[in-house]
Order: C-alpha cells, then sequence, then structure tokens
C-alpha cells in the first residue's frame, strides 16, 4: 500500500492518473447505484416502506442534511421493530 500510494503521488501530473481518476468516477457511481436498488428491493416489502424510502431520497437530494441522521433514524426504528 505504501508502493501504490508512493507511485501514485510521483505520477500526480502523468495523464494515465488523469484519465484513470476520470474512469473510476462513473464505475463508482454505477456500484452504489446498484447496491442502493438492491437495497431497496430487498427492505422495501410493503407500502410503507416504500414511501418511507421515496421520502428519504427526496430529503437527502433537496437538503443538505447528513445522511448519519438517516441512518441513527433507520437503526432507532429498525430497533423498535
Amino acid at each position: 500500500m505504501v508502493l501504490a500510494c508512493l507511485s501514485w503521488n510521483r505520477l500526480k501530473d502523468s495523464p494515465w492518473r488523469i484519465a484513470f481518476e476520470r474512469g473510476l468516477g462513473p464505475i463508482t457511481l454505477g456500484i452504489l447505484f446498484q447496491v442502493g436498488l438492491k437495497i431497496l428491493h430487498t427492505a422495501d416489502t410493503n407500502a410503507a416502506g416504500v414511501v418511507v424510502s421515496l421520502v428519504v431520497c427526496v430529503l437527502m437530494l433537496r437538503t443538505r442534511i447528513s445522511p448519519l441522521w438517516f441512518m441513527a433514524c433507520a437503526g432507532v426504528l429498525g430497533g423498535w421493530g
């Protein structure tokens, strides 16, 4: 890992590094989107779950509320059953 970091820093102006970093963005977003869809498909087995998921999705897109608050609320609600 140390060698990889040192090499990465040494190649900071390389066109290969820039192309690699630009290519990782869409790949990362695609993976995150697919994981989100899988979680949504698994968790939302009724209408209430779908509504809660849509409300959280809209709040996350339209506000600057930290996702940690949503995870904390989900943990509390999950603990209550």
